[in-house]
């Protein structure tokens, strides 16, 4: 091949995957790292113009069943879409954890649709060859409890993992929030070339509280996390850990804070700012949708609301649905019309804990610009877009990861389906 023209030799190396395989051939010599660093930009390029024109790939991948996949698109004419067959599955499940590293998604717990059940399984999906690796990942060390609404994120070669809920189906009866759920806030390290799980035993006199449905973000060497929902309170405190030495220090904000909150996205903006996006706020055993969005610059410490542009347009459920940055753009796939009419509680419009999140409804890709905020304002704003409809179905919960030049959707609903939107 190396007597090959330059763009020929450019065309077969576009048609390989974009993750090991496109590795592997950059590696070769100078000439393919170089058209292999073109070819990613392009992709990259064109990924992000086919999310801003409303004209994704949608990628069904489902497991093989009687009935074809291709009666349940009706009526949608954009964007595209191809189906791709599983052999196999995970147990369905919401709230489980879900993290890219390299040329996998990593799906760690969750809690069972059916029985309420807390699962401490992990899965690996293989994006190259769009499959799960194995029914279940075999892992050595000291593995965490079972449990959904952790935090997980990649930094370097580890996946770290925080807090988050397991139900006690014993207190079931008693209709006690406090009772009905367990909540951790402890810490645990994935090594997936090792396969093994570490806890991290970290002094309890300055960590977290118990905490689930908060956010985590990494920037550099450190891991922040904001809010969450624990037994009898909401947090809007912000840690950051080391994860050099595992040392939490608690961010001391003065001025205008964000309201208490679970079940909210959280946003790098910058190198030293993070953006808050929607979620739930507690009002005693139910808790009312929360739409609004915050900035917060770390280094200040300070927060400032943020003026939201084209409002009807705006996602009408921001909770539980994990939001993803592409450039200066945030993409939430979301219901059109809320889900909280299965568990509003008239007198207030608020809902409970769980019972909203197994329905299932057809997605929407809502889109945040997020460009002003990449200036030095004294004010900042963002806009949404006109959303488009997805042929996509989902519970709420779903996990949503940003992969190479593509976005992993996942929800093992009833359909046992996950989605490529590319």
């Amino acid at each position: 091949m190396e007597n090959l023209p330059e763009e020929i030799l450019e065309r077969i190396l576009s048609y390989l995957s974009p993750y090991d395989d496109m590795l592997s051939a950059a590696q070769v010599c100078v000439q393919w790292s170089r058209l292999v660093d073109g070819i990613r930009s392009q992709r990259w390029r064109r990924f992000y113009q086919q999310i801003v024109n409303a004209y994704p790939k949608v990628t069904t991948v489902a497991v093989a069943k009687d009935k074809p996949l291709d009666s349940q698109r009706r009526s949608w004419q954009r964007p595209r879409s191809n189906i791709v067959r599983l052999t196999n599955t995970v147990r369905n499940r919401y709230k489980d954890s879900a993290c890219y590293y390299k040329d996998s998604v990593y799906i760690f717990g969750g809690i069972s649709m059916s029985d309420q059940t807390a699962f401490n399984d992990l899965h690996r999906f293989d994006l190259r060859n769009r499959c799960w690796s194995n029914s279940t990942l075999i892992t050595k060390g000291t593995k965490p409890l079972p449990r959904g609404s952790a935090s997980m994120v990649r930094h370097d070669d580890r996946l770290i993992l925080f807090g988050g809920y397991c139900p006690s189906t014993h207190h079931l009866a008693h209709n006690d929030f406090s009772e009905l759920y367990r909540f951790y806030n402890d810490l645990f390290v994935y090594d997936p070339l090792t396969s093994t799980w570490t806890e991290i035993k970290i002094t309890p006199c300055n960590i977290p509280q118990e905490r689930a449905s908060h956010s985590a973000v990494v920037i550099g060497h450190s891991m922040i996390i904001f809010g969450g929902i624990s037994k009898r309170t909401s947090f809007n405190d912000v840690w950051i850990l080391d994860l050099r030495n595992f040392t939490w220090q608690q961010l001391k904000i003065d001025g205008i804070t964000p309201c208490p909150r679970g079940g909210h996205s959280q946003i790098v903006v910058d190198e030293k700012r993070i953006a808050i996006i929607g979620g739930q706020k507690r009002l005693g055993e139910h808790f009312e949708s929360l739409t609004d969005i915050w900035l917060l610059d770390i280094v200040q410490q300070r927060w400032q609301k943020i003026k939201v542009i084209n409002e009807n347009w705006m996602a009408p459920d921001i909770w539980y649905h994990p939001a993803v940055k592409i450039n200066n753009i945030v993409v939430i796939f979301s219901n059109l019309i809320s889900t909280l009419s299965a568990g509003v509680n008239a007198v207030n419009n608020t809902f409970n804990f769980d019972v909203t999140l197994n329905s299932i409804s057809n997605l929407h890709m809502f889109i945040l610009d997020f460009s002003n905020l990449q200036n030095e304002k004294i004010t900042f704003e963002v806009t949404w877009r006109q959303p488009i409809a997805l042929p996509v179905t989902s519970n709420k919960a779903h996990c949503s990861v940003l992969c190479r030049s593509e976005i992993f959707l996942f929800s093992s609903s009833n359909e046992e389906t996950l989605y490529i939107i590319s």
